[in-house]
């Protein structure tokens, strides 16, 4: 309540254009599963010893600077983000410029040791390459900007009392104290949990404001996917690989977020308008401020977006904003600047600084990549294992002489991979490149320049020469084709084929010895770049796409990462780069095989390994067995994959690197789910380091039960573990993949057969579901719900009443059975016998719920015993029964007929094997019942019977309860009397026996007949109509059968019926059945009430 009335009135406050009190969550309009989040904050896992910083903070000597520090904490102070609390431990902040007359307020959470005392995982993020997936000629964009963004979210309570704040010098103190400390209450932007949670709760939104892509509706509908991927017969250069298509032909609106940058897209103005307006407004109602004053109209000529501009008229573009690309240029002459004054004492910080922004614009032009190696090999020259040059040594080389002082040669760890071109965040400061505040590894104040650092200078200074930064083409309207090639330089000899329309080229040749001395690495990167050249002069290739293909994975992974360790391979990858570069081409470099048949069936770059052999997913539903995988199609990457469960990717080489973001984001939405992803090991370059980087573990599986003469490639498995943000279990997933990992990837596992892999894989996976368990409602059960506790014990009551079904002798023998069948197999090395015990999917199955409901019934207070009896609380199956046999999908059952016999394969909960046979049987013996078959009723059982049926008839006023108390009435006495059965009871006709209550008035001897339609046991005549007489009160006894028959049929005449059987309920004659349960509970509460049974 206090978080809702809080989030009200914030939004009471609020203005047209301003959250003017700031905003809360309405956390309520977030999904179930989430809106503890929203409400209470995200709740982190803390490794180490949290920090205890009491060191006051530092004044601000410029007053300028600080009346402009004190206007910004007044403000998030006003909105009450920060405010009174308990603190343990106080972060920093201070201020850096923003613009001319500006300062930025930069909140620091590193300092006090706050963030490195806890653990977050890595997420990733959508890039400008993310954005061009969607995007085509003529396409318009828009720009939603969210305000305040991290603070949008709540800190969890556990955080809140280690991110205090000293404003003693900023804030006037209080009368109490001169010492003013408070705590924050919202996700501050320099604690490490912040930007993962809220990138995760933007992403939570981004699927609310998705909604239903079928509804006609809505503005983000599309009905499928499109895959114009190369390799197909049909691929078409000018569109996207992969599109999601509306019916009407078009591709669908879109949007992509940046942290709090959102780009809406869409074929027409008016669409993409409206999905801009979807995207703000829907963030409103879930309590996210959208920022109005920031949003930019429909346009195919948009302002940047995550430091790129995009360019959609008569073709994709993208280029730098003019604000970074000047930033850019003046940094790179700095950096020359460093190098001409004093080139053996460079600020490494700096040159950091500098790496990071300037590679920042470099994912814009990646044929800028290799020209930061320079940089890469100066920061990190001074580690052990660098040449004199940076370069890398090779294992067992040694560093002639370190030329640089003692003071740099300290260290020794890894090098940095910040030339990885990665979108995978770790804490905050990597949100922005350029920030002041980013840390390096511990390392050496002042670096020398390696040779090679100013020519890389000089050359990005060249290519950042222009005044306006230069235009990278994406994709045209018409102009783009697409060709093939294949290349291969095997011992002394070379060669080229390429596929032009219906003409081959092709050319081969022999390497001079001076180039034979080189390593096969270079010599197949070195054919590449000549046949291209070569192909150039010939062909007019400008503005075309190429995919070449060799069978050197060295030479595409050098060409796909844009640089090389090796010297040599560099200078051919630059050549390449520029290459690219001056013709505006888009060049692949793809692993691959050739066998002298046509080119297309050896480029599968568009298929999966499913449609190439389906032998690999029935070893992976083998695998798979009891986890209830959803293997998704390509509509089910942007659908399906945002629920919680186990889940299998199997995308086409060429669409992995979609793959790629989607599963980032599941995993950032949803840790807790288990992922696997299939590839065919082809143009890895475009997804493979991506994919290690967003998964768990990964291996190589070249031999299967599969067709190799379809599939050639190798299979690359990634595995993606679920986990807990606030519970992670390190240590334990740590071990798991210690024990599994280092066997599924060791060489010998190609000599074990695909079946044992198969075991040891599902082993691996069955333990890794079990660090992370779920309840059906797909979320943690928790010890604190009082509800989950419950469901638990019901859980654990019914499991062992299913499990006692059988005999306990039986349940022995099974178990020593089970103990000596896994000797045997441990002894000749098979694998289990039996399936396995687990995991059960996420779903009911098998009718727990309906166990779990039967249970709560049976503790219920009974009328005459402390609980309810087994007859009582047994309907609880019935109820579910016929309830399910009415609902939706009842009339969809299996039938099996043959002539009059029909079986129906029953879908009803009630049905399953494990409900009737096993835990109704176990909860029967459990619970018991005392049963006296073939017991005849003592007249003293039917007096009881009488009072209680008298009693109940004359307290209630309610005719279905009469009624079923004068049928009883009659079944006990007139039954009696008459020495009837009870299916010969059903056989009494009702307008016979009711012309015989005119006997009733016989003064001598009042009677009257029940009038038998059929055999009885007494009367084997068939088809004969008989009377049997019955006095009205028996003498003695006393037992007043006329009473009831006159009741009876009085009500049966009331509702307007006189013809048919006696006991009939329904249209239809009744059954047995339908009286049993009425009989034996009155006969229970007898035997509850007093000892005559």
């Amino acid at each position: 309540m206090e978080a809702g009335g809080d989030a009200i009135r914030r939004a009471w406050r609020s203005t047209w254009w301003e959250w003017d009190d700031g905003s809360s969550p309405f956390y309520w309009r977030w999904p179930k599963w989430y809106r503890d989040v929203m409400r209470d904050g995200m709740k982190v896992h803390f490794p180490r010893e949290t920090p205890r910083h009491t060191v006051p903070q530092r004044d601000t000597a410029n007053l300028q600077v600080k009346r402009q520090m004190v206007a910004k904490l007044e403000k998030v102070r006003r909105r009450r983000y920060i405010s009174p609390g308990h603190v343990l431990s106080l972060t920093s902040f201070f201020a850096v410029p923003k613009g001319e007359d500006d300062i930025r307020m930069v909140y620091d959470g590193t300092a006090s040791g706050l963030n490195d005392s806890m653990w977050l995982p890595k997420f990733r993020m959508s890039t400008i390459e993310t954005h061009l997936r969607f995007v085509e000629p003529e396409t318009f964009m828009a720009d939603v900007d969210v305000g305040e963004c991290f603070l949008n979210f709540i800190l969890h309570k556990s955080i809140c009392a280690l991110a205090g704040v000293d404003l003693s010098l900023y804030l006037p103190p209080t009368e109490n104290s001169p010492v003013l400390w408070e705590c924050w209450s919202r996700a501050l932007m320099g604690a490490k949990s912040s930007p993962y949670q809220a990138c995760q709760g933007m992403c939570v939104a981004d699927e609310l404001i998705r909604a239903d892509p079928n509804c006609l509706r809505n503005i983000f509908r599309w009905s499928k996917v499109r895959m114009n991927l190369p390799g197909s017969e049909g691929y078409d250069p000018t569109k996207a690989w992969v599109s999601k298509i509306r019916k009407d032909g078009k591709v669908a609106c879109d949007f992509v977020g940046f942290v709090d940058d959102l780009r809406p897209s869409g074929p027409t103005s008016s669409e993409c308008w409206k999905a801009a307006c979807r995207s703000a407004s829907l963030l409103n109602s879930l309590g996210i401020q959208d920022a109005p004053r920031k949003r930019r109209d429909s346009s195919q000529t948009p302002g940047p977006w995550a430091g790129a501009v995009v360019r959609t008229g008569t073709s994709v573009c993208v280029l730098a904003s003019e604000t970074k690309w000047k930033k850019a240029k003046n940094q790179v002459h700095e950096v020359l600047e460093m190098i001409q004054s004093r080139p053996e004492r460079l600020e490494r910080k700096r040159l950091e600084q500098v790496r990071g922004f300037v590679g920042y614009v470099a994912r814009t032009y990646p044929s800028a990549v290799p020209y930061l190696t320079g940089l890469h090999m100066t920061i990190d020259g001074w580690r052990a294992n660098r040449d004199n040059r940076g370069w890398r040594l090779k294992s067992g080389q040694k560093r002639k002489f370190s030329g640089i002082t003692e003071e740099v040669g300290r260290g020794g760890e890894e090098e940095c991979q910040d030339d990885d071109c990665e979108w995978y965040l770790d804490s905050e400061e990597l949100l922005k490149p350029n920030h002041p505040t980013l840390r390096s590894s511990q390392g050496p104040a002042y670096v020398r320049a390696v040779p090679r650092l100013k020519d890389d200078m000089m050359a990005l200074g060249r290519l950042l020469e222009g005044e306006a930064p230069p235009i990278r083409t994406i994709r045209k309207k018409n102009a783009r084709k697409a060709f093939y090639g294949f290349g291969d330089a095997s011992g002394s000899s070379f060669g080229a084929t390429f596929e032009i329309g219906s003409r081959i080229d092709f050319e081969y040749g022999q390497w001079t010895t001076e180039d034979s001395e080189n390593s096969s690495n270079w010599r197949e990167l070195k054919n590449l770049v000549t046949s291209i050249q070569t192909l150039s002069e010939r062909q007019d290739i400008h503005g075309s796409e190429l995919f070449i293909f060799t069978d050197n994975t060295t030479a595409e992974q050098a060409y796909s990462k844009g640089s090389s360790k090796s010297e040599h391979l560099f200078e051919l990858v630059l050549e390449l780069r520029l290459m690219e570069m001056r013709l505006d081409m888009l060049i692949h470099v793809i692993h691959g095989v050739m066998r002298g048949l046509p080119i297309l069936q050896f480029i599968p770059l568009h298929q999966d390994a499913f449609s190439r052999s389906p032998g690999v997913r029935t070893w992976l539903e083998n695998v798979l067995k009891g986890f209830d995988p959803n293997f998704l199609t390509p509509e089910g990457w942007f659908e399906h994959h945002h629920d919680f469960g186990n889940y299998v990717w199997c995308p086409p080489p060429a669409a992995a690197d979609v793959v790629v973001d989607l599963l980032g984001k599941a995993r950032h939405k949803r840790p807790e789910g288990l992922h696997l992803v299939v590839v065919p090991r082809l143009m890895t370059g475009r997804w493979r380091r991506h994919l290690q980087r967003g998964t768990d573990f990964h291996f190589l599986m070249d031999i299967g039960p599969w067709d190799t003469d379809t599939l050639f490639e190798p299979l690359l498995i990634f595995i993606a573990l679920p986990f807990r943000v606030h519970d992670p279990r390190l240590k334990e997933r740590e071990k798991l993949l210690e024990k599994y990992g280092g066997v599924l990837r060791q060489a010998w596992m190609r000599e074990v057969s695909s079946g044992s892999r198969r075991d040891l894989l599902r082993e691996f996976l069955r333990d890794a579901r079990a660090l992370c368990p779920m309840n059906i409602m797909g979320r943690n059960p928790s010890i604190l719900v009082e509800a989950d506790k419950e469901i638990e014990q019901l859980i654990i009551r019914a499991t062992l009443d299913a499990f006692w079904s059988r005999e306990s002798s039986t349940v022995r023998g099974n178990l020593a059975g089970a103990l000596r069948m896994e000797k045997t197999n441990d002894r000749l090395g098979m694998p289990s016998t039996t399936p396995p015990m687990g995991p059960y999917p996420l779903r009911d199955a098998w009718g727990m719920q309906c166990a779990l409901n039967i249970l709560d019934r049976s503790m219920d207070a009974g009328l005459y015993e402390e609980k309810v009896q087994y007859e009582t609380f047994r309907k609880m199956r019935s109820v579910v029964t016929n309830i399910t046999q009415a609902g939706v999908g009842a009339m969809d059952d299996v039938v099996g007929a043959y002539e009059r016999s029909r079986v129906w394969i029953s879908k009803v909960p009630t049905h399953s094997f494990w409900f009737s046979t096993r835990f109704m049987v176990g909860l029967h013996k459990r619970h018991g019942e005392i049963i006296k078959q073939d017991w005849p009723l003592p007249i003293e059982v039917l007096h009881a019977v009488g009072k209680l049926l008298e009693s109940q008839w004359r307290r209630t006023s309610d005719k279905g309860e009469r009624k079923r108390c004068e049928e009883m009435g009659v079944w006990f006495t007139a039954g009696f009397c008459a020495a009837l059965r009870g299916e010969e009871m059903l056989q009494i006709e009702l307008a016979g026996t009711a012309n015989s209550l005119k006997f009733m008035k016989d003064e001598a001897t009042p009677h009257f007949c029940l009038r038998i339609l059929g055999r009885t046991k007494g009367n084997q005549l068939s088809g004969a109509n008989f009377d049997l007489p019955c006095v009205a009160t028996t003498a003695g006894t006393n037992l007043r059968p006329g009473r009831w028959i006159e009741r009876l049929v009085k009500t049966i005449h009331d509702e307007g019926r006189y013809t048919g059987r006696l006991f009939q309920r329904k249209l239809l004659p009744s059954r047995l059945f339908e009286f049993e349960d009425d009989f034996f509970t009155l006969l229970e509460r007898v035997q509850a009430t007093t000892d005559l049974i």
